[in-house]
C-alpha cells in the first residue's frame, strides 16, 4: 500500500525532537497569519502522522482554527480521523470539492510538491490551491532543496519525482496565482544565522554516515546523514 513504509517507519529520538521543533515553528507561523480573525480555516495537504495538526491544536492562539487534512495513505488517514481530525483519503490533484472544502485562509504543504511527476502536475495542484484559498489567503510550502540534497533527494523517498530549488519554486508560484512573501532556508529546526553554524556539522555527519550506510546498509545511518539537509519554508499570498 502506498506509503506504508512511512507509516511503519520509526523516527530516531533526535529526529523526533527536531521534527517537533520544526512543526512548532511552522504552526506558530501559520497561526500568526490568522491574527485578528475570530476563526480560521487551515488545509494541510499531506496529513502524514498528524504531527503538524497536533502541534497546531496544542498551541494556544487567539483564533479558533478549523483544520482539514488530505492524506494518500488509508492507515494514516484512519489514524488522523481517530484523533478527531477532518481528514480525507486521496491524492491531489484534484482537491476535494465537497461542501466546506474551500475558502481556506491558509493551505499548508510540507514535503509533498516534490512527489508530483512533472511541472504540469505541480502547476495543476498549485492553481487548485489558489482556487481553494480565500482572496488574500496564504500558501505555506515546505520543501527539500535539491541543490543541497543532491542524490539524497531521490534516495530519501522512492516517490520523489520533481526536483525543487528556490528559483524553480519562485517561478512556478508566480505562474500559478501567487505573490511570494518570504522564502527562508532551514536545517532541521535551525534558521539563519544558526543554520550557518550547523552547516559544518552537517557536512561531517553527511560524510561519516554516508560511509557507514554504504558499509552496513543500516537505514539509521541514512536518516542521520540527511538530518540537517536544507529545507525551505515559503510563504506566498494568493493574488
Amino acid at each position: 500500500m502506498y506509503y506504508d513504509h512511512f507509516f511503519k517507519a520509526r523516527l530516531t529520538s533526535p529526529g523526533d525532537f527536531l521534527v517537533a521543533k520544526t512543526n512548532d515553528y511552522i504552526a506558530k507561523k501559520v497561526l500568526s497569519l490568522l491574527t485578528g480573525m475570530k476563526s480560521g480555516k487551515v488545509l494541510e495537504i499531506g496529513h502524514g502522522r498528524g504531527k503538524f495538526a497536533d502541534t497546531l491544536h496544542a498551541l494556544k492562539g487567539p483564533t479558533n482554527v478549523e483544520y482539514f487534512g488530505i492524506e494518500s495513505n488509508p492507515s494514516l488517514t484512519e489514524a488522523g480521523m481517530k484523533k478527531g481530525y477532518t481528514v480525507k483519503c486521496g491524492k491531489v490533484p484534484p482537491l476535494p470539492q465537497d461542501k466546506g472544502w474551500n475558502e481556506f485562509d491558509c493551505v499548508y504543504m510540507a514535503h509533498v510538491l516534490e512527489h508530483f511527476i512533472n511541472y504540469e502536475a505541480a502547476s495543476t495542484v498549485l492553481s487548485q490551491i489558489a482556487d481553494a484559498l480565500k482572496p488574500g489567503g496564504t500558501f505555506v510550502l515546505f520543501f527539500p532543496d535539491y541543490s543541497d540534497y543532491h542524490d539524497d533527494f531521490y534516495s530519501v523517498d522512492y516517490s520523489h519525482e520533481y526536483p525543487l530549488t528556490k528559483r524553480r519554486v519562485r517561478d512556478i508560484l508566480a505562474d500559478n496565482g501567487f505573490t511570494l512573501l518570504s522564502m527562508r532556508s532551514m536545517r532541521a529546526c535551525f534558521r539563519v544565522p544558526v543554520s550557518s553554524l550547523v552547516f559544518p556539522l552537517h557536512l561531517v555527519i553527511k560524510f561519516a554516515c554516508g560511509i557507514l550506510f554504504e558499509a552496513t546498509g543500516m537505514d539509521l545511518f541514512f536518516k542521520l546523514k540527511i538530518t540537517f539537509g536544507r529545507n525551505v519554508l515559503v510563504l506566498a499570498q494568493k493574488k
